[in-house]
């Protein structure tokens, strides 16, 4: 009686018929389901960009499989993407056994950005056709992704300047001795020749270049004290309690099944201008606009308050508690405040405080001070809204909707640090994860009724 079984083909057999590609992966693999999908969006702006010289490119909506099936699956770098087209049978499939290298893959994600934006717009569209979208109610939030900077090259305006002294100095020194050297060797030779620059100069020139380039954007942007040199896009922020050079990712999540129905990448500090351009890039995708709008208090200010007023959409925009030991009443005919102890704040002067103005009355006994925002009564209206039942129940909402698909993002598709730099390398590789994100969420629906 045998042991073991026999092999179902030794390693030295010939194959009779050989197999196609399309038997690589079984009928219900979600990488035959992403091909499916992907091939009914319209991918005509990756074909957009000029023919030149030489041999053919390849095709770029197999590349453009490869890569959103490569974020879903949590693998970014470009060389494990082109290991992967040799060795995982699911790439092999979606390439048609083509193999880039990896400069090919990384390549094709910067120079395509617009392309990949469409795309994702098709992806939305899709989900809208298919009802996995209903704008009853969408959650707006955003993100902080770290970008791809050393933390050697995050750099205030004091350690810049030294920073550029001293790679001045090395290049001053490594010239010196280069002569030096020079006038050595031909005093030995009895030559004159032309000598070639001395090792290590061009690195030391081009980090100069660089930390000069830094020093121009610290000079020309007065929001900014910190510069990351290898990045000069992005911006410090706070995230995972450090303060490291970041993107900050938004994205409107609907709540029928939490399809990404608007994304981008933003170099924004904070969120409080950014409800209205979102809400516009929103209707833009999916030509409607949303019945709910929910976000966290990041968001307001005086002209979401505005906006969400006369926008016609119903929002929820976390404001901060109001909190007063004392109850205080507006006296309008003598423009002053008088609180239950009988203490009276009279005006005393107007302060702009983050873009808002403020009108400061302080009382005469006891020298406190209460600030009046000037914002037409805009945050006591979202107070009270928030505040009631309705308004708390629908609020609550917001996490369940919005934050689970963060938590997607950067847990199994792994984009909490970037790999490419600039804007335009940053929106890449968001976009890209946000295909990936909303084709998964069509996959469960394509099974039963392809389109």
């Amino acid at each position: 009686m045998k042991k073991f079984r026999d092999p179902v083909s030794s390693a030295d057999q010939l194959f009779l018929l050989p197999p196609s590609v399309s038997e690589f992966v079984p009928p219900d693999s979600p990488a035959r389901l992403l091909s499916e999908i992907i091939d009914t969006l319209d991918c005509s702006p990756l074909f957009n960009r000029p023919v030149g010289a030489g041999a053919p490119s390849y095709d770029p909506r197999l590349l453009f499989k490869v890569l959103v099936f490569g974020y879903w699956q949590g693998i970014r770098s470009s060389r494990k993407l082109e290991a992967a087209l040799t060795y995982d049978m699911r790439y092999m499939f979606l390439a048609q056994m083509i193999k880039p290298d990896y400069r090919t893959i990384s390549r094709f994600r910067v120079e395509n950005e617009k392309a990949i934006a469409a795309l994702f717009v098709e992806t939305v569209i899709l989900c809208q056709k298919l009802g996995l979208v209903l704008l009853e109610h969408v959650a707006v939030d955003g993100t902080k992704i770290e970008a791809n900077v050393s933390g050697h090259q995050t750099l205030s305006a004091p350690r810049l300047y030294e920073t550029i002294a001293t790679t001045e100095a090395a290049i001053a020194q490594v010239l010196a001795e280069a002569k030096e050297c020079d006038v050595k060797e031909d005093a030995e030779h009895k030559d004159d020749h032309k000598n070639d620059p001395p090792t290590g100069l061009q690195n030391l020139e081009h980090r100069k270049e660089m930390l000069k380039k830094a020093k121009a954007e610290l000079e020309s942007e007065k929001n900014i004290s910190v510069v990351a040199a290898t990045d000069l896009e992005s911006r410090v922020m706070r995230i995972d309690g450090r303060n490291r050079p970041c993107y900050n990712a938004q994205a409107v999540v609907d709540s029928k099944r939490q399809v990404i129905v608007a994304a981008v990448v933003t170099n924004h500090c904070t969120d409080e201008k950014l409800l209205e351009p979102m809400m516009a890039m929103l209707i833009k995708n999916t030509a409607m606009k949303p019945a709910i709008v929910t976000a966290d208090g990041g968001y307001w200010s005086p002209d979401t308050g505005e906006y969400a007023k006369e926008s016609g959409i119903d929002a929820y925009v976390s404001v901060q508690p109001l909190k007063q030991k004392h109850e205080i009443t507006y006296d309008q005919a003598n423009d002053q405040f008088l609180d239950n102890d009988n203490d009276i704040f009279e005006y005393q002067r107007s302060r702009m405080q983050r873009n808002v103005t403020y009108k400061i009355y302080r009382s005469k006994l006891t020298r406190r001070e209460h600030w009046v925002r000037q914002d037409n009564g805009r945050i006591e209206e979202m107070r009270a809204k928030i505040s009631s039942p309705e308004g708390k129940a629908t609020y609550h909402k917001r996490k369940q909707i919005v934050e689970p698909v963060f938590a997607h993002i950067k847990g199994p598709m792994n984009l909490r640090r970037l790999l490419l730099r600039g804007m335009k390398g940053a929106s890449s590789e968001y976009l890209l994860t946000c295909c990936a994100h909303n084709i998964q969420k069509i996959m469960p629906i394509w099974r039963e009724q392809p389109i």
